[in-house]
């Protein structure tokens, strides 16, 4: 797939190039069918060894990343049938604009799900598989249980209550540390009221009767604003560590750069909808940070999951990591696809931070 979108790009400089791409994208077709084919048979059978129920499969991690590894490999099948299809049409009419107008796009997203789907096979490898896991596996029921609906928090601990929780150690931090699971949640479910706003703003945006919502994109400001206050209570700029000082914590140093790349999101993709024109590769920048995102929260820190406690915590943002790399595909092909395919690509989008919002509304701590 990587080859067949380099081949591509090469013709759009080589018209020798070009007339091969269409025959080689033809002659590759039953290849990567057969190939597909024989990936699903044994992944399929790996899967069956490795995890055999479908409780391992939701309640580990093994299963819980194996899953979203077929639903990538799910959605790059579905690039690879458009593609299929448009072959068809192709050796039906002959006629190449219809070709070279979709399938270029339909490769380069596959081949970018493909990318993703590489990094979480590694994370996959990993983890021990759920049949090793020998305790500490969550049931339906404590899985669900993260997604439930349920109110906001909207009230927060204090500065000083979450300090105290913080500091008491080992056990007796699970149960008396209800100020700083508090303090979490609050973090959480006011991030996700925030970022549903947003998305609803772009939505009415997108209705062409609410001129004033596109402006959405700088409500990532807002955010990023409330990453930087209330992310890291100890430290610059409530706390009483100093910003250099704090630097040296990675989860820190994480939590800086995730605001950084929160107002890059917002002022880039404000001037890219606002002045549309200014720079070809400026609205890109959006889809890409989304995607590299994505690729963040699906990977990252999987090593604990024999913990129930971690696991139950970290699925809500494999979840979320799933719907950024979505919410970034689906900016990528509206940039690329023409009407109406684009308008629906960038619907979905919306619909995936969206979701992203509703995720955070709800999210509560798994502890106690």
């Amino acid at each position: 797939v990587l080859f067949l979108a380099s081949l591509w790009h090469a013709g759009r400089r080589c018209t020798e190039l070009a007339d091969m791409w269409a025959l080689a994208l033809a002659r590759f077709s039953p290849v990567g069918m057969s190939a597909v084919l024989l990936l699903v048979m044994t992944g399929g059978f790996l899967t069956w060894r490795y995890v055999a129920s479908w409780a391992n499969l939701v309640g580990t991690a093994y299963g819980f990343l194996l899953a979203s590894k077929w639903i990538l490999v799910g959605s790059a099948l579905g690039f690879a049938t458009l593609n299929f299809l448009a072959v068809r049409r192709w050796r039906t009419s002959n006629s190449l604009d219809a070709l070279r107008r979709t399938v270029p796009i339909y490769l380069d997203t596959e081949a970018v799900v493909l990318l993703v789907l590489l990094f979480v096979a590694a994370a996959v490898a990993s983890l021990p598989p759920s049949q090793d896991v020998a305790s500490g596996r969550a049931s339906w029921r404590e899985v669900a249980g993260q997604f439930k609906p349920r109110m906001p928090q909207l009230t927060s601990p204090t500065f000083e209550e979450e300090r105290a929780a913080s500091t008491q150690p080992g056990v007796v931090a699970r149960q008396m540390a209800t100020a700083e699971e508090g303090w979490s949640n609050f973090n959480h479910n006011v991030s996700g009221v925030i970022l549903v706003v947003i998305a609803l703003l772009a939505l009415a945006d997108r209705t062409g009767r609410f001129r004033w919502g596109r402006h959405w994109p700088l409500g990532f400001l807002t955010l990023a604003l409330f990453v930087l206050l209330r992310s890291d209570p100890h430290t610059w700029p409530l706390g009483p560590v100093g910003f250099f000082d704090g630097l040296k914590s990675s989860q820190v140093l994480q939590h800086k750069l995730a605001v950084v790349v929160t107002v890059s999101l917002g002022i880039m993709e404000w001037r890219a909808r606002n002045a549309p024109h200014a720079a070809l590769l400026r609205p890109f920048l959006f889809p890409v940070l989304c995607i590299l995102g994505g690729i963040l929260l699906l990977t990252h820190s999987h090593g604990a999951f024999e913990m129930k406690v971690e696991f139950l915590t970290q699925i809500t943002h494999t979840a979320i990591g799933m719907l950024a790399l979505f919410m970034g595909i689906g900016r990528w092909m509206e940039l690329r696809l023409d009407p109406p395919a684009g308008r629906f690509a960038g619907l979905g989008s919306l619909m995936a931070m969206l979701l992203i919002g509703l995720i955070l509304v709800i999210y509560k701590e798994p502890f106690g």
